[in-house]
């Protein structure tokens, strides 16, 4: 009898539980939602998305071939008290690239972090990124270094240069984009040379830095030297060797005719004028135009932006021709002594030279003379020296003739 009683209190007991749990849950519900049983859809744009475990990346010789920013669209559902409820600014995307293996186009799934329970996550749009990813490549490179500013003392900036090189590296296709890398020194007010260390930047063609990519080391060593300018002559070089036969170099021209050099002060102060190397004729018949680096005196750099300058060379051919002079000059007649008689008052020249000079030459453009000036009076054989400036004399006929000299007094 004791017993049933028992089993009987027992079954009460439970019941009673059972209505009072569900008397709670029920409360709860209501907590939560309230007496709004409406739900509802709402959109979520423009999540970013956090790419982690990137850093494993470098250890495998890869990286992102695309720096850019990730986002994604969400759809949630729930009561509509819930959903206005909701902190967007809580809600993360991550995606995991621990599992890149090799370059190519890889494909991660992004996670949602940060949706309360009291709504539903109803889509993720992209649910999944494909994400880039190259191989790192590498480059050595030397460092340009540019000028900002101006330096006191009315001095200018002679040279601005670093011994450094620099390995840049990053993704194939960063890597491609760079045009050079450079430093910039800021020479405002400097009055004396000077060693600085200054950042590098790898840049494009248009000038602007290239993202993504890394410069080892990223500060170098830059040396500038401040003096005077000074815009200066240059020469025609010298030349070695000759033209074939039959030929003659008939200009030699220097482009362009001055640079402008810097140096310091006293050097520039006594440099007049500089040449080009020493160019080689090497049997030539043809016109020739070489580059040839200009001589410069230690200390002094070209300011013009270029070290070379251009050399052409022309080259003619020879032609002869036969003038007949008949004004031969008597030279260093002594005093006392007079020209009585000259066998041979006029002379045959052979002039070879260019079509240009062989077209304008006549026998006014030929002296013809004696030089009396060892003469003793009496008769006696005397050479016929020539020349021009319009080619080179080939022969003489005669090349000397007879004359007599007599003293005045007598």
């Amino acid at each position: 009898m004791k017993k049933r009683k028992k089993t009987e209190n027992e079954r009460t007991a439970r019941v009673v539980r059972l209505i009072i749990a569900a008397c709670l849950a029920l409360f709860l519900w209501s907590y939560i939602n309230g007496n709004d049983i409406n739900l509802i859809t709402q959109n979520i744009n423009n999540i970013p998305v956090t790419l982690i475990n990137t850093e494993k990346l470098s250890s495998k010789g890869l990286v992102l071939s695309d720096q850019k920013d990730y986002y994604v669209n969400i759809r949630i559902r729930g009561s509509e008290r819930n959903v206005r409820r909701l902190n967007a600014s809580q809600i993360t995307a991550t995606a995991d690239l621990s599992g890149v293996k090799s370059p190519g186009v890889y494909t991660a799934d992004v996670v949602l972090q940060g949706l309360p329970n009291s709504v539903i996550l109803q889509e993720t749009q992209p649910s999944q990124l494909k994400i880039n990813i190259d191989g790192i490549r590498q480059k050595r490179r030397k460092v340009n270094v540019n000028i900002s500013g101006k330096p006191g003392n009315n001095l200018s900036v002679i040279s601005a240069s670093t011994l450094d090189k620099v390995r840049i590296s990053g993704a194939s296709q960063a890597i491609a984009k760079v045009k050079k890398c450079i430093a910039t020194a800021n020479v405002q007010d400097i009055t004396d040379d000077t060693d600085v260390y200054l950042p590098v930047k790898a840049v494009d063609e248009k000038g602007k830095v290239v993202q993504n990519v890394e410069c080892t080391p990223s500060m170098v060593k830059v040396h500038v030297k401040v003096g005077s300018t000074k815009r200066i002559k240059v020469k025609v070089p010298k030349t070695t060797g000759s033209v074939g036969s039959g030929y003659k170099v008939s200009k030699i021209e220097v482009t362009p005719k001055t640079v402008l050099v810097g140096g310091k002060t006293d050097v520039l102060e006594s440099l007049r004028s500089i040449r080009p190397e020493t160019v080689e004729l090497n049997g030539i018949k043809n016109d020739m135009t070489v580059l040839k680096k200009l001589q410069l005196p230690n200390g002094v750099v070209s300011l013009s932006g270029n070290k070379n300058v251009m050399v052409s060379v022309k080259v003619e051919a020879l032609s002869k021709k036969q003038l007949m002079v008949d004004d031969i000059e008597q030279r260093n007649v002594p005093d006392d002594l007079s020209v009585d008689k000259i066998e041979n008052a006029s002379v045959s020249v052979k002039v070879e030279g260019t079509s240009r000079e062989m077209s304008n030459i006549d026998n006014k453009d030929i002296k013809a003379w004696i030089d009396f000036s060892n003469a003793a009076e009496g008769t006696g054989t005397y050479n016929i020296q020539v020349s021009t400036d319009k080619g080179t004399v080939k022969s003489v006929s005669p090349s000397s003739t007879t004359v007599t000299l007599k003293n005045k007094d007598k």
